[in-house]
């Protein structure tokens, strides 16, 4: 079949997803305990090709943004390109975060342009590698990365992660 349409949602809140508890976490910080999102709006439609969302547009004033669009075909296969924006206050564990891979700067937002292909079951997107090569240019950065990361896994094994 075919349709389409715009979705909408305005003043609402995001709370208790992996993805937030993961940012408090990582930030150390609640910062993303409570997302407060202003707007979240979308045009989509169905056809043969499959299913596009366009104009993807949410803010959440001074704590994210996502913007841009994404395709899936019938046969799962994903494509787009999205734009997704943290506040510089999140982006401090990223040595010049906000002149590489978060350059464009827009409503209180620092901006990292992410493609994204794969499948519906297994997506893939750039912005590791985007982070990955900015870290390779600072090598203490990425040492603290790691680690952070090898503390996250012996608390997680000995069940003595912090709270945040």
């Amino acid at each position: 079949g075919t349709g389409g349409g715009t979705i909408a949602i305005s003043g609402c809140q995001l709370d208790g997803f992996k993805f937030q508890k993961f940012l408090d976490r990582f930030l150390k910080s609640d910062a993303y305990a409570n997302i407060d999102i202003k707007h979240a709006t979308a045009t989509w439609s169905q056809n043969e090709e499959g299913l596009h969302l366009e104009n993807i547009n949410v803010l959440a004033p001074r704590q994210a943004g996502l913007r841009g669009a994404l395709r899936a075909s019938p046969s799962g296969q994903l494509s787009g390109t999205l734009l997704a924006g943290l506040p510089s206050s999140s982006l401090t564990w990223l040595p010049d975060a906000t002149s590489t891979v978060f350059a464009r700067q827009e409503e209180g937002l620092h901006w990292a342009t992410i493609k994204v292909t794969g499948t519906l079951e297994k997506p893939e997107i750039d912005f590791t590698s985007q982070i990955v090569r900015q870290l390779e240019k600072h090598p203490i950065a990425m040492a603290e990365l790691a680690l952070k990361g090898l503390s996250w896994w012996l608390g997680d094994v000995l069940r003595t992660e912090e709270k945040m």
